[in-house]
């Protein structure tokens, strides 16, 4: 089974469209809110027979290095949800948590500041959220930093994406290394592939020899070891 997913964001747009598919896991069965063409999925972003018996994926975690997209992805992903016209989104280097108006509630984390294996507590009671009736979005940018411990608390289900970048272009390796995976995988697959967004996996884990997956527009697919 192939467990991890590599997608090539050569445009802002391309960024776009991959927030556009992280709100749909997150909003499983649900409609993304309407906010004008460059804000809207098309119809096919949203398979209802599938969705609706998936789990909401509520824990999203964004390694990369600087520069490479982590704050925009949050960015527009926070767009695509209701409310998420009222939220200013921003990197919270010094804040550690912003809190944004959203449906569901967003808790967006950066813990470049945090020491590497250190906990922290509103990240802790954030967890603990996750597991309550109402469970909030919570978006990590430097997951790389997260406590190892802390991993025995995450929800069955959660979202790690990998960006690299290499000039103007980048690159996002996914995995979803949950309760459901194959099930998730293929509805990533999905929704993907709906957005326009070609999908293989890295060159490690490639089916042939060559690893000659290809995205839409004909080039190569990245190499991101995750």
């Amino acid at each position: 089974m192939i467990n991890n997913l590599c997608v090539n964001l050569e445009s802002l747009e391309d960024t776009r469209a991959l927030a556009r598919v992280f709100a749909a896991l997150v909003q499983a069965g649900q409609t993304l809110r309407p906010a004008g063409e460059d804000a809207t999925l098309p119809p096919a972003i949203l398979p209802a027979a599938p969705a609706a018996t998936l789990p909401p994926v509520r824990l999203l975690l964004f390694y990369g290095g600087l520069g490479a997209g982590k704050t925009t992805l949050a960015r527009f992903l926070v767009e695509g949800l209701a409310g998420g016209e009222n939220a200013e989104v921003a990197s919270p280097s010094f804040t550690l948590c912003n809190e944004y108006p959203t449906s569901p509630k967003t808790l967006h984390f950066d813990l470049y500041r945090l020491e590497d294996g250190k906990s922290d507590e509103n990240f802790e009671e954030a967890l603990d959220a996750l597991q309550g009736p109402n469970p909030p979005l919570v978006l990590v940018e430097w997951a790389e930093r997260l406590c190892l411990c802390e991993q025995d608390y995450f929800p069955e289900n959660y979202l790690a994406c990998h960006l690299t970048a290499d000039g103007n272009r980048r690159a996002a390796t996914l995995a979803l290394p949950g309760k459901d995976r194959a099930r998730m995988n293929a509805f990533l697959q999905e929704l993907l592939q709906a957005a326009g967004l070609a999908a293989c996996p890295p060159e490690s884990e490639a089916q042939n020899p060559q690893g000659q997956a290809r995205r839409l527009n004909g080039s190569s697919c990245c190499n991101v070891n995750f």
